[in-house]
C-alpha cells in the first residue's frame, strides 16, 4: 500500500503482488478522517492475512518412530523407521527455526504420495492442511501441542488408503518416508478383526504349526513365519512391486493395494513362479538337484531372503505347505489376518466337473494316471476380510491358495473365496469357487478295468475333505474347522448345498447330484429336478434314484422322462435307471426306457 500526494493527499494506491502479475487499485477518500480510518482497517486486514498465511519455518522434525510403531503394533519390525497402520493417527514433532506456532495464525500444507505415478484420481496422492481435529475418514492433520517453537502434529490416513511406501511432504522443505500397512485393529478397515486373542495369533505370532501326514494321524510340523524378522517387510513390499500387474500399470496397481482382495490374489500368484518372478518353484518328485528338498525348510525367512538377494529368481523347491507358509508370512507382514489350513484327502479337479475319476485293476491298484487326483493332504491359507463385492453374509475367512494347480483368469492363482460360499455351494462367487468346492466335496468315481478290456463303475469308499485343520488360537492344539467348509455327511443341508452348486454350474459340468439319500430334494420343482438329472449324462453313467422320483410323485417322473425323450446323446454306454414301478404309472417312461436301452 502506498500514499499518493495528488488530489489533496486523499488518494492512495493498494497493490497486490501475485506470482506473475501485480494488481493496483486507486482509492480516494472523501476526507482526511475517512482516509485515516481506511488506512487503519486495511493495515489490520493485511496484517491478519499475512499472519494467517505465515508458513511454519521448519528446522527439523522427529518421527517418534519408537512411540508410533509401538502404538501401531509394528515395533517388532524395528523402530528405526516409521511403520504405521491405516485409519489410525500417528504423531510427528516439528521444531521451528524461527517464530512460534499460533493456532489459527500458522499455515502448513502437507502432501502424501505413494507409487511411481501418484494421482488424486487413483487415491495415491492427497494434499491437505491443518484442521481443528483429525478426520479419520480421509487424510488429515491437526496440531496437538500448545503454542510454541515445537509443534506436535497428529496425522491420520483413511482406513481404505493403499498400503505400501508413502512420501509425506511438509510445506516446501520437509520430506518424510513411511510405510503404511493394513490395520485389523481399526473398525473402519476391511480386515478388522474384533478379537485381541485372534489378532495375537493371526497377525503377531511368528511361530506356528502346519499339519501334515494323513487324516488318521495328522502330524504337527513347527514352522517359523518370521514376518517381523529384519528386512522381511521390505521383501514383502518388493513382492508387490514385482507382480506383473504393477509392471504393466504401476499407478493402477498402487491404487489396488487399498483392497486386500486384490492383494491376496496378487500374493496367490507371486508366491509361485509359474507366470512371473515369483518366489518358489514347485517340485513333486524325488529329484531336488539344484535346490533344496521341500522337507528341509523350517521357516519362511530364508526363502524370502534368498529370493530377494538373488535378483528375484525363484527359490528351489516348494510343495503345498511351503507355498502356503510363505503366503501366510507375507499376509501377516502386510497386516492381513492369516492362518494356514490343511485339508486331508484333498481332491484336485482339473475340469471343474466336481468329480474325480480313478481307474483300478481287478486287485484295486491304480492302473491309469489322470490329471484328477486325491492328495493325502493339501495346504492353503485363509485371509480375513470383508467382501463388499459380494452380497451380504460372505465376510470373514477367505481361501487363498498359492500352490500352482490350475489357472484362474489365465494365471496360476486361486482365491480369495469365502468359506461360506464353499459351504453353501455358491459356486458363481469370486474367485475360483468350483475348484475349492471340489477340493473338499468332489465325488470320487472309481472304474475297474477288467482283463478283457471292459470297464465297470464300482462304488468308491474314498471320501474327500476330511479333518480340515489349523492351529488353535493361543495353543499348539489342532483345531478342526471342517464344519466351516461343509455340512456333516448325511444331513439334509449337505444335499441342499450340492443342489445349489449344481444349479449354479454350467450344464456341461454336471455329473451326478444324488448320493446315498435324496430326501432333501423334496420341495424342488419337477423341472428343476429334470434339469439336474439331465446333467448326469457324463462319464458313461446316468443315475436317477427312484426314491427321489417317488417323493415328487407322477408329475416329477413325467417331467424327467419327457426331458429324456428330447435328449440326444452321442455315446453308447451302459446306463442305469432306478425306475422301479414308474413305467406303469408314467406312460412317458416306456419310450424313454426303450430308447435308452437300445
Amino acid at each position: 500500500m502506498t500514499h499518493n500526494s495528488g488530489d489533496s493527499g486523499l488518494c492512495f494506491e493498494i497493490w497486490f503482488r501475485r506470482r506473475k502479475s501485480q494488481d493496483t487499485y486507486t482509492l480516494q477518500a472523501g476526507s482526511r478522517e475517512v482516509k485515516d480510518a481506511w488506512t487503519k482497517d486495511l493495515e489490520r486486514i493485511l496484517w491478519e492475512q499475512a499472519v494467517h498465511n505465515r508458513a511454519l519455518d521448519i528446522a527439523q522434525w522427529d518421527l517418534e518412530c519408537e512411540f508410533n510403531n509401538t502404538d501401531h503394533r509394528t515395533e517388532l519390525n524395528g523402530v528405526e523407521r516409521l511403520i504405521v497402520r491405516r485409519g489410525q493417527p500417528f504423531t510427528i514433532n516439528l521444531h521451528l527455526r524461527s517464530g512460534v506456532y499460533q493456532p489459527g495464525g500458522s499455515a502448513l500444507n502437507l502432501t502424501v504420495e505413494t507409487g511411481p505415478q501418484p494421482s488424486d484420481q487413483y487415491g495415491t496422492q492427497a494434499s491437505f492442511g491443518l484442521t481443528d481435529q483429525i478426520d479419520t475418514s480421509r487424510w488429515s492433520a491437526a496440531v496437538t501441542s500448545p503454542p510454541g517453537n515445537m509443534v506436535s502434529l497428529s496425522i491420520c490416513s483413511p482406513p481404505d488408503a493403499p498400503i505400501g511406501r508413502w512420501r509425506l511432504t511438509l510445506g516446501q522443505v520437509g520430506r518424510v518416508d513411511f510405510v503404511l500397512l493394513y490395520n485389523p485393529w481399526c473398525t473402519g478397515d476391511v480386515v478388522y478383526m474384533d478379537s485381541e486373542d485372534k489378532l495375537r495369533e493371526y497377525i503377531l505370532a511368528q511361530d506356528g504349526i502346519i499339519y501334515r501326514g494323513g487324516w488318521k494321524y495328522p502330524i504337527p510340523t513347527p514352522w517359523n513365519y518370521g514376518q517381523f524378522e529384519d528386512g522381511i517387510l521390505n521383501v514383502c513390499l518388493r513382492i508387490l512391486d514385482m507382480n506383473p500387474k504393477c509392471l504393466r500399470n504401476p499407478g493402477k496397481d498402487a491404487s489396488g493395494r487399498r483392497n486386500p482382495i486384490y492383494v491376496s490374489r496378487v500374493l496367490s500368484a507371486m508366491v509361485n513362479c509359474n507366470d512371473d518372478k515369483g518366489l518358489l518353484l514347485g517340485r513333486w518328485t524325488d529329484d531336488y538337484d539344484g535346490g533344496v528338498s521341500p522337507l528341509s525348510w523350517k521357516g519362511s525367512v530364508e526363502i524370502l531372503r534368498n529370493w530377494d538377494t538373488n535378483a528375484c529368481q525363484p527359490v528351489r523347491f516348494g510343495q503345498c505347505w511351503v507355498f502356503a507358509a510363505v503366503a501366510c508370512s507375507v499376509s501377516r507382514a502386510l497386516g492381513i489376518p492369516c492362518r494356514l489350513v490343511t485339508n486331508y484327502n484333498s481332491a484336485h479337479d482339473t475340469n471343474s466337473n466336481l468329480v474325480i475319476e480313478r481307474y483300478v485293476d481287478e486287485n484295486g491298484q491304480l492302473v491309469q494316471k489322470s490329471r484328477d487326483m486325491i492328495w493325502n493332504y493339501h495346504c492353503w491359507v485363509e485371509n480375513w476380510m470383508t467382501r463388499p463385492d459380494l452380497k451380504p453374509g460372505f465376510d470373514g475367512w477367505q481361501v487363498m491358495d498359492p500352490t500352482p494347480q490350475e489357472k484362474s483368469e489365465g494365471v496360476y492363482c486361486c482365491g480369495p473365496i469365502p468359506l461360506k460360499a464353499i459351504k453353501e455351494g455358491e459356486l458363481t462367487y469370486k474367485y475360483d469357487a468350483p475348484f475349492v468346492f471340489a477340493e473338499v466335496n468332489a465325488d470320487v468315481h472309481t472304474f475297474m478295468k477288467r482283463k478283457d478290456g471292459s470297464t465297470k463303475n464300482i462304488i468308491s469308499s474314498v471320501n474327500v475333505g476330511l479333518k480340515i485343520s489349523t492351529k488353535s488360537v493361543g495353543s499348539d492344539r489342532r483345531e478342526d474347522i471342517t464344519h466351516l467348509y461343509k455340512y456333516p455327511e448325511g444331513r439334509e443341508l449337505r444335499y441342499d448345498t450340492t443342489v445349489t452348486c449344481y444349479q449354479d454350474t454350467p450344464m456341461s459340468h454336471y455329473t451326478t447330484i444324488c448320493r446315498q439319500d435324496t430326501s432333501s430334494l423334496l420341495g424342488y420343482d419337477a423341472t428343476g429336478l429334470a434339469h439336474l438329472y439331465l446333467g448326469s449324462f457324463s462319464h458313461s453313467s446316468l443315475q436317477i434314484l427312484s426314491n427321489s422320483v417317488r417323493m415328487e410323485g407322477k408329475r416329477c417322473c413325467t417331467a424327467i422322462f419327457r426331458s429324456l425323450q428330447r435328449c440326444s446323446i452321442g455315446f453308447k454306454s451302459r446306463i442305469w435307471l432306478a425306475t422301479q414301478g414308474h413305467s406303469e404309472t408314467c406312460p412317458e417312461a416306456t419310450p424313454a426306457l426303450s430308447w435308452l436301452c437300445a
